[in-house]
């Protein structure tokens, strides 16, 4: 847990404790992105949501929501790649419960569907 309180919404943040704690929601995401959730995270450090929020905003170029799909859709399109995993197990694997909210992702990210992503890295293999 984060040992240090919360600054009232408008007192300045100490920029090297809210740096810490973003880099702190930054490794969350990272090593727990399959079942990681904004309110997970909020719960375990007795934080406001609104206020991890606002640091993931103001300490990288991404929401909280947006870096975990994102993080998410990187390990799945690494799945595609290296191993023969069916997509919908790949799906379950990286986190989503909706294949078809996944599919709408990863199509955004990489502008091809998951099945294409795969076949076009196996084809540049041979």
């Amino acid at each position: 847990k984060l040992n240090w309180q919360t600054p009232p919404v408008n007192s300045s943040i100490v920029p090297l404790e809210a740096e810490m704690a973003t880099l702190c929601i930054l490794r969350y995401i990272e090593e727990s992105y399959q079942t990681a959730s904004l309110n997970k995270f909020c719960e375990h450090h007795n934080l406001p949501c609104y206020y991890v929020s606002r640091l993931m905003t103001q300490y990288s170029p991404y929401t909280f929501t947006k870096y975990l799909q994102r993080r998410r859709i990187l390990q799945a399109a690494y799945l595609l790649t290296e191993t023969d995993t069916l997509i919908e197990q790949i799906v379950v694997e990286v986190g989503y419960e909706n294949s078809s909210h996944f599919h709408k992702l990863f199509k955004e990210e990489y502008g091809m569907t998951p099945k294409k992503y795969r076949e076009k890295y196996d084809s540049m293999e041979k």
